[in-house]
């Protein structure tokens, strides 16, 4: 088995790049990360990184963005593989989408964002 990954997903790009500083800071050495800006390109890469032999361990993802919401995609990869830690990130979805998120994707936590941008 290869490196394990953390998989984050954001629409917008400086979220995404704030997730990048925080994460890479504290868990650098832990594990490799992979960026994508919609639920559809997390796929791509999370089946691309399964397909080569890597393990994805944590798949941080926004609920709100254009196509799929982060509770569909998160319930995919749950159909996938139960064990990768699930995380929905969101500040604007309600509870809902995380009852949701933990009925069927497994969810393992539930972020508040109170302000985009911010983290």
């Amino acid at each position: 088995m290869g490196k394990y990954y953390a998989l984050c997903i954001d629409d917008d790009l400086s979220v995404l790049n704030q997730l990048s500083i925080q994460l890479e800071t504290h868990f650098h050495d832990f594990c490799e990360f992979e960026y994508a800006e919609s639920a559809e390109e997390a796929l791509e890469v999370y089946y691309e990184l399964i397909n080569s032999g890597e393990r994805v361990w944590l798949v941080l993802s926004d609920q709100i963005m254009p196509g799929m919401t982060g509770d569909n995609l998160l319930a995919k990869i749950h159909e996938y593989d139960h064990q990768v830690i699930k995380v929905l990130l969101t500040g604007q979805a309600g509870l809902g989408s995380a009852i949701r998120a933990i009925n069927h994707a497994g969810l393992n936590y539930y972020i508040e964002n109170p302000g985009r941008g911010r983290i």
